[in-house]
Order: structure tokens, then sequence, then C-alpha cells
């Protein structure tokens, strides 16, 4: 697939949850819900990814609360199904202090393109990085400007081609254009997946997620 060319009345859409249309195919494929909101049905907790394998995965006022069930021991949270070129919306509230991430075409051992939600000082929310693919990072420079503390903020991922062209928008704002240059990186699909950082620094922290849902565009 071509790379997504996103136009001034697109953006509009896409910043509202109305992308019906603005994309090749988007009008024949429905939103699929990825969290119900009361139960982790259609996830799973990874055995084999770098991170560790806490089960601190909850479901807490409505949204995925992940947290390191012991010190150091930290874990993704993967979608059952795996996407390929798609729109993924979702809200995030993760705690200061915490190293998160929102992973894309994941592998079961968590290879991917990883927004990050690194929610410390120094850190970056809505960039790219390469976990376990070379660790290339490509930061959201503009993310403090629309990040609110201590909210739930909007995040709308357009996911296109392989390699991958990746843009965020955080909050309306599109904060983030990542263009691959490798198709030999990932396979063109993967999982979803919800990342607590391994690390003692990060215990006692939560990362949280609710009203994920996703529109498959392939």
């Amino acid at each position: 697939m071509k790379r997504l060319v996103i136009s001034g009345s697109v953006l509009a859409l896409i910043v509202t949850t109305t992308f019906v249309g603005a994309v090749h195919g988007a009008e024949k494929s429905p939103w699929i819900e990825l969290f119900d909101g009361t139960s982790l049905n259609g996830w799973h907790i990874s055995q084999t990814n770098g991170h560790g394998n806490t089960t601190g995965w909850t479901v807490v006022d409505g949204s995925i609360d992940g947290t390191q069930d012991k010190k150091g021991n930290g874990g993704i949270l993967l979608t059952d199904r795996e996407f390929g070129d798609f729109v993924l919306e979702l809200e995030l509230n993760p705690d200061w202090g915490l190293d998160s991430g929102l992973f894309l075409r994941s592998t079961e051992s968590g290879q991917c393109y990883q927004m990050m939600v690194d929610y410390y000082e120094g850190g970056n929310v809505g960039g790219i990085y390469g976990e376990g693919i070379g660790g290339f990072h490509f930061p959201a420079s503009t993310y403090d400007k629309h990040y609110k503390k201590g909210e739930w903020n909007k995040v709308v991922i357009v996911c296109t081609g392989n390699p991958p062209a990746i843009d965020v928008w955080l909050n309306g704002e599109h904060i983030t254009s990542y263009q691959g240059d490798s198709p030999d990186l990932l396979p063109a699909k993967g999982r979803i997946a919800l990342q607590v950082h391994a690390g003692d620094g990060f215990f006692g922290k939560h990362t949280r997620f609710r009203n994920i849902r996703i529109r498959p565009l392939d």
C-alpha cells in the first residue's frame, strides 16, 4: 500500500474520530473494539519478551491498568489478533515517572515499532522507537506542549505500508510523522501491545489505557 497522504480536511476527520472514507477501503472496514472495558478478553501476556512476564494487568474503572507484580518485573500485554495497516485510537494516563509504551505490529516476543510512553524527566510520549529492531529513536519534539498532565490523553495513530509510515496525533495535534526505510525489520502484520518496562525504578508505578479501538485498512 502507498504511503497515506493526509489533507487538512482528513486530519479534522481523524481527530474527531470519524475517519470514514478518508483512506482506501476505510469505508468498508468497521471499527473493532480491542478492549471491552470490563475484562482482558482478546489479550494475553507475553512469556518471551525481554521485560518480564508481570501478571499486574487488571481492569480498573474501565481502563487497562499495568504495573510490575514484583520489583523489576515488567512485561507486555498483547492482542490475540494481528493487524497490518490500521487506524488506532485510545486514551492513556500513565503515572509520572513510568516507562511504558504502545507496541505496533509487535511480535509475540515484543519486537515492534513502539510509540513511546516514556513519561519521565527527559522522556518522550508519541515518538517512535525501534524495539528489538535496531533501537532507532524518532522523538515527538512537541509532545509536552499538548500533553495533559494527570488527565486522559487521546492518541490517534495511522500505520500503513511496509516499511511503515506512522503518524501520531496527541489530543488533536499532529506530533509525529515517521517513515520506515527497511521492509525487512518486521512482517507487515503484527499485534498491538501495551508495555510495562522492567527496572527497579519503575516499581509501584501504573500505566493506564482505555477506549482502545482499531480500524483495519488492508
